[in-house]
């Protein structure tokens, strides 16, 4: 039924694998017996479990086995599936990628790490009334399967990050990292200091891959984002991701499923799934096609990390040459939410159909006592309602 795998302390340093058939231990349901397994585990001083809810056959070779298990767990990644069914797929590399609209799952590997919250979890709630897939939304906020492909290698977009920060000298650096570190090199990062009062933009080291602009006026992240995309020279088929100066990516595989979303599906935008700062919890939502009735009407759902095409940007300049979307009636631009003042554009002419969701985190929030919600609440509010009052751009068939 179960079969523990066991590594050395040092993930590099790997002893000889085993298994052992847990099935003898008594349980009345498939989660009563992952429990059992979790504390044989634990017990056993052991730091891999593979589970089963049928009878599977782990068919990878050990050391393959092995360099993945290293691979996610470097990643901070501690759930594996294995055997699931799925609608969607998005490969991140010749070993593993991203599912979603999961439907069932039938074994799955777990590392140390998350031993004790499975058991919380499980314990926490009647455990005979706990519903198989919402579990797994719990347990597995990153949706990472095993899937080793052969000859496998998918084109690569370039990827360019617009990062405008003020006054972040404390988390500039964790930003900069979390993105310099990603497996996916054809990146450029454009980091815009909009007149900080710290160092921040100091620390920023110098790297091929990215460039800092210092500004000697405030001009507020709305503004930082729409000069940079009118200023630089970008392809229709460049990637655009915006990240705040003061969060980071959670891993280092994000912008390969980001560039694995746009081949697979053929979309011009994406939006997706964050955990706040060092937590575990995945958050979202989903726009449905009614939303883009109205969708200035709608709930917003469109959460970090937020890409869209160049084109897609192009197509709102030609739509709106003189920038009045994102302008108040007496002509100057928007402050906040840059979000909503720049996106609800783009979703209009982008159109419900050839944007995705990426359901996996792709984005940490740190949540501080500068935040604009904190500092500029009354203000984000007023930008919201004008934001909404505005519209609607023209959807374009690309």
């Amino acid at each position: 039924m179960t079969a523990i795998f066991p590594l050395s302390d040092d993930l590099n340093n790997k002893s000889d694998c085993f298994s052992e058939d847990l099935s003898h231990e008594i349980a009345t349901t498939p989660f009563h017996k992952l429990l059992n397994a979790i504390e044989l585990a634990k017990r056993a001083d052991e730091d891999i479990l593979y589970f089963s809810f049928e009878e599977f056959q782990l068919d990878i070779d050990e050391s393959t086995l092995e360099e993945i298990i290293i691979e996610v767990a470097e990643k901070k990644i501690y759930f594996l599936y294995v055997d699931v069914d799925y609608d969607e797929k998005m490969p991140i590399n010749e070993r593993l990628s991203v599912i979603s609209s999961i439907h069932g799952v039938r074994s799955f590997i777990l590392l140390r790490p998350i031993f004790n919250y499975i058991t919380e979890i499980l314990s926490f709630h009647n455990i005979d009334n706990v519903g198989e897939l919402d579990f797994f939304k719990i347990i597995a906020p990153h949706n990472f399967l095993i899937d080793v492909k052969s000859n496998w290698i998918l084109p690569e977009s370039k990827i360019h990050v617009i990062s405008p920060f003020r006054n972040v000298e404390k988390y500039i650096l964790e930003c900069y990292n979390s993105i310099i570190e990603q497996k996916y090199t054809n990146f450029h990062i454009h980091f815009i200091n909009d007149n900080s009062d710290d160092l921040g933009g100091m620390l920023i080291p110098i790297h091929t891959h990215v460039s800092v602009k210092e500004n000697d006026v405030r001009k507020y992240a709305l503004l930082n984002i729409i000069e940079t995309l009118c200023e630089k020279e970008f392809d229709d088929e460049d990637i655009i991701c915006i990240v705040d100066g003061d969060d980071r990516l959670p891993h280092d595989a994000v912008f390969s499923i980001v560039n694995s979303c746009y081949k697979s599906f053929d979309c011009l935008m994406t939006y997706g799934s964050l955990a706040h700062y060092n937590k575990i919890r995945k958050h979202g939502g989903v726009y449905e096609a009614i939303d883009f009735e109205n969708i200035r009407n709608a709930y917003w759902h469109y959460f970090p990390l937020r890409t869209f095409k160049y084109k897609v940007f192009k197509e709102f300049l030609k739509q709106d040459p003189h920038l009045n979307q994102i302008k108040r009636s007496d002509g100057s631009f928007l402050e906040m939410p840059y979000d909503m003042a720049l996106f609800f554009n783009l979703l209009e002419i982008t159109g419900y159909h050839r944007l995705h969701f990426i359901d996996t985190i792709m984005y940490e929030y740190r949540g501080h006592p500068n935040n604009d919600f904190n500092t500029n609440g009354k203000l984000q509010k007023q930008g919201e309602n004008e934001v909404r009052s505005k519209g609607p751009l023209i959807r374009k068939e690309f």
